[in-house]
């Protein structure tokens, strides 16, 4: 098993990596690219389903952008707090929210990366670079492993040997997530609170891609939608896209095919769901940016505080 300073190692190898997908001009290809992945695929799923215009259902549509979402937006500001507390040191509920809409900005524009704008808060509140490099990567990892879980156990009952795979590559995410907490200054207290807020994330999201196709008229059971789930987290982690755009919902539809769901509305659903998060941060934004609310951070070891760059 690699340790802490192995780990920091390998980081900083597929941060450069990143880095490089991330110069301006392959950007602008893969940004190019990924759209007219993303566009092609919207037009051709309602191309080969066009009853979903016809069998919209309003009333999941309302659940989705009026709770789900704002349900999914309070768990990924609990996940960065958590983080934060991981690292060493606390910020307040208000600047979580702060960081979160930065940070996802940072993930769908030509930027460094969402990572990036919280390591630096999180340095700026007091964490030393490499614990709060460790716990976004620690956070990285319970997420996925939480998800891969929980979907391996649902898929069980559709195909057991792809659900022990699922469950096997969760579980094992979940241990070496554990064993980074047990390296941090908020160790397995707060890795403990990580890991159930990400597991409420992703049962947050799975509900929600469950309502989605049920709002574009293909209803799928929730064994199916958690399976379906997974491109969500291995496109927004793994894809050098910004925030997986095109990838996510491509794989999505591949996901579905295997578990006898319509891959043309999985696809759709899976857009659905990110368009409506992305509306709802861009809302944010616009209006934290109006706000004249002054907000800390607050150090663990320490009782000052200090302005929020955000």
């Amino acid at each position: 098993m690699l340790n802490p300073d192995q780990i920091i190692k390998v980081q900083s190898a597929l941060a450069l990596i990143k880095r490089k997908l991330s110069e301006p001009r392959i950007r602008r290809v893969l940004g190019v690219s990924m759209f007219g992945l993303f566009a092609f695929g919207l037009v051709a799923s309602f191309w080969m389903r066009p009853s979903m215009f016809n069998d919209i259902q309003w009333d999941k549509f309302v659940i989705v952008i009026f709770v789900l979402a704002p349900l999914m937006t309070a768990a990924n500001i609990l996940t960065i707090k958590e983080t934060a507390c991981l690292s060493g040191v606390e910020i307040s509920y208000l600047s979580a929210f702060r960081v979160l809409v930065m940070s996802s900005a940072a993930n769908n524009l030509p930027l460094p990366g969402g990572p990036v704008v919280r390591i630096a808060v999180f340095c700026e509140a007091g964490a030393t670079v490499k614990s709060a490099s460790l716990a976004n990567l620690a956070g990285g990892i319970l997420w996925m492993g939480a998800t891969f879980t929980i979907a391996g156990a649902f898929a069980l009952s559709i195909n057991s040997l792809f659900g022990i795979g699922l469950f096997t590559v969760g579980v094992g995410l979940c241990v070496f997530g554990a064993r980074l907490c047990a390296s941090l200054p908020g160790r397995i207290v707060n890795g403990l609170r990580l890991f159930l807020i990400s597991c409420s994330a992703a049962v947050l999201y799975c509900v929600a891609l469950y309502h989605a196709m049920a709002a574009l008229g293909a209803p799928t059971g929730l064994p199916e939608a958690f399976v379906i789930s997974v491109a969500g987290v291995v496109g927004a982690a793994l894809s050098p896209t910004p925030s997986g755009f095109g990838i996510r919902e491509s794989l999505s539809a591949g996901l579905a095919s295997t578990v006898g769901a319509a891959p043309a509305v999985a696809f759709a659903a899976t857009a659905l769901v990110y368009l409506t998060m992305l509306g709802l941060l861009a809302l944010s934004a616009v209006i934290f940016s109006a706000s004249p609310l002054k907000h800390h951070f607050s150090q663990k070891t320490n009782s000052t505080q200090m302005n929020d760059l955000l």
